[in-house]
């Protein structure tokens, strides 16, 4: 028997020749049947301030009028005490432009709560991504009444991968749109250096430039914690993304998310099934990501910002607001106070089972005095999810 794949996406990638007022034309109607497909009349958005559910509420709100004859509803978690981390603004602004009936909450799970049940629940380790948290969000949905979750999860691979550009327009011989897009990285305030760098990246070998980072002790993350041994960092290329080719490192990264399923994803569903909702990503829709495929590259990213496609495709649609923010929500402040040490103790201090690479006994003396850093946390608390499931045998 032979596997044969029923779907080619890599055909896809930059086949388009819309033009664009053919591509906002076509964007419109794509995103539009998207959210159509994902609601079921039943519907509450997981509203945030960033540009990706906001797109989605845009959309849906007036198909939910003529679904249900009543404004669509969204629940927004808010932080009132964490002032760099709260989006209650962008949020509100939407819902009162949008006619959105808001719910918000503040959040109360911790990352590492109730984590053995959850390793069993999920027959695995938990995944990064706050279990708990994806649980509480989908539990209050349902008690408010609502059946379907839209979110803007996947905006990010599908409209954001615009890592090796530059390369990407040098390698291939388009110079003209090289010239354009440098031209306004210069106006944006981009040095010389930074894209000259970018430039030169492309016309090194992925395996010379990872064993540069190696021997220059470069490849390891920037904020290891020190209870981890550096040799573990040498097992494994330190830019996974300059392995392929100069020319396909752009398109494999536009690709990057048909690599395969993880357990992120599995553990969203099963959170869902446990509280009798379903959860939906218009922008994983398969019409909709096969027309970002299919843009050319100087088109889909005119310049290296994140998501400016987006915002002109979006112009009118979203608060001005949204459309046009520029500062990042600084998540440090929710991350650090999730910090959870009895936990971690419990895990982390004489497992039952070790690995490779981890100097405990250091681990065990930082847990005691309680003075991780932010990075060290995050570290740890990956750590500590694999090894609750380890303790199970």
């Amino acid at each position: 028997a032979t596997a044969r794949r029923f779907w080619q996406p890599e055909d896809l990638v930059e086949s388009s020749r819309l033009g664009p007022d053919d591509t906002a034309h076509r964007f419109a109607e794509l995103f539009a049947q998207a959210v159509a497909r994902s609601m079921s009349g039943d519907d509450v958005i997981a509203l945030s301030g960033g540009l990706d559910s906001t797109a989605v509420a845009a959309f849906a709100a007036p198909r939910h009028r003529a679904l249900a004859g009543r404004p669509i509803a969204a629940l927004s978690a808010v932080f009132p005490g964490l002032p760099r981390v709260d989006e209650s603004r962008y949020i509100e602004l939407t819902s009162a432009e949008l006619g959105i009936e808001l719910h918000t909450f503040v959040p109360q799970a911790r990352t590492l709560d109730d984590l053995q049940r959850w390793c069993v629940l999920l027959d695995g380790p938990a995944p990064v991504i706050s279990v708990p948290g994806l649980n509480e969000n989908y539990a209050r949905a349902r008690a408010l009444g609502y059946r379907n979750v839209l979110t803007g999860e996947f905006a990010e691979f599908v409209v954001d991968s615009r890592g090796h550009l530059l390369g990407h327009l040098l390698t291939h011989g388009k110079v003209s749109a090289l010239f354009n897009l440098i031209s306004a990285e210069r106006r944006r305030g981009t040095s010389w250096k930074a894209i000259v760098r970018q430039l030169l990246l492309a016309l090194v070998p992925g395996g010379l430039a990872n064993w540069y980072l190696r021997a220059r002790h470069l490849n390891r993350p920037r904020f290891a914690p020190d209870w981890i041994e550096p040799r573990k960092f040498d097992e494994v290329p330190g830019r996974f993304d300059l392995l392929p080719p100069s020319r396909s490192r752009w398109s494999a990264l536009q690709l990057l998310a048909f690599q395969g399923s993880t357990i992120t994803l599995e553990a969203d569903e099963v959170c869902a099934r446990l509280n009798g909702v379903t959860v939906r990503y218009p922008f994983a829709d398969v019409d909709l990501w096969e027309f970002f495929l299919s843009l050319p590259a100087e088109h889909k990213f005119p310049d290296l910002r994140s998501k400016t496609l987006m915002r002109r495709l979006l112009g009118g649609r979203i608060p001005n607001a949204v459309l046009e923010r520029r500062d990042k929500t600084a998540f440090d402040d929710h991350v650090s106070a999730q910090m959870d040490y009895p936990m971690l103790r419990r895990f982390l201090i004489e497992p039952r089972h070790g690995i490779d690479g981890v100097d405990y006994r250091r681990l065990a003396a930082r847990l005691e005095r309680a003075d991780l850093g932010l990075f060290d946390w995050v570290w740890a608390k990956d750590l500590a999810l694999i090894h609750a499931f380890l303790s199970r045998w």
